[in-house]
């Protein structure tokens, strides 16, 4: 009888629950012009990666499905809030983009958002662009993956310390 244990497929959930939460919410990766799929299948794969080095423990996990349904949950929400915070930097971008359009006499002259389907301006949605592209090419995308990994130490569950394990044990 081949027997395969639950517990490092339980924290991969734990991993993967917080990490699609994040992508979710986030502005570059939780685009409406990126599939589903791909952003699920994005989702495993960083949590694949996430998952050795998340300090999660197989002895957090309560006997009882209200208790594992509230555990889903929390991650969940930590994770939309990592994805909130990313939201509201970029938000921000936008936001003083809009302002300076409307300064610049660009306030009438307005586009249609394909990411969001609302109207905003030509000036906006450069800067929007412009700062996907300095988050990209500076660098700043690994170093979130990277504040990604280290909230699950900063952020941890409840759990003994004794306990810790990771998905590959």
């Amino acid at each position: 009888m081949i027997s395969i244990p639950l517990a490092p497929f339980l924290i991969w959930i734990m991993v993967f629950m917080r990490v699609i939460a994040v992508i979710t919410f986030f502005p570059l990766f939780g685009e409406n012009f990126i599939p589903l799929r791909v952003r699920v299948l994005m989702a495993a794969v960083i949590a694949i990666a996430l998952c050795p080095v998340a300090p999660v423990s197989a002895a957090m996990f309560p006997a009882s499905i209200p208790g594992f349904i509230r555990l889903v949950l929390t991650e969940t929400l930590l994770g939309f809030g990592l994805g909130l915070i990313g939201k509201i930097l970029f938000a921000i971008v936008q936001f003083s983009g809009q302002l300076a359009g409307e300064q610049m006499g660009f306030g009438i002259v307005n586009a249609i958002d394909p990411t969001g389907s609302h109207q905003v301006s030509v000036v906006a949605e450069m800067l929007y662009v412009m700062s996907i592209l300095i988050f990209l090419t500076s660098g700043i995308h690994r170093a979130f993956i990277s504040v990604l990994a280290q909230s699950f130490s900063t952020l941890p569950r409840a759990a003994p310390r004794s306990a810790r394990t990771s998905c590959g044990s």
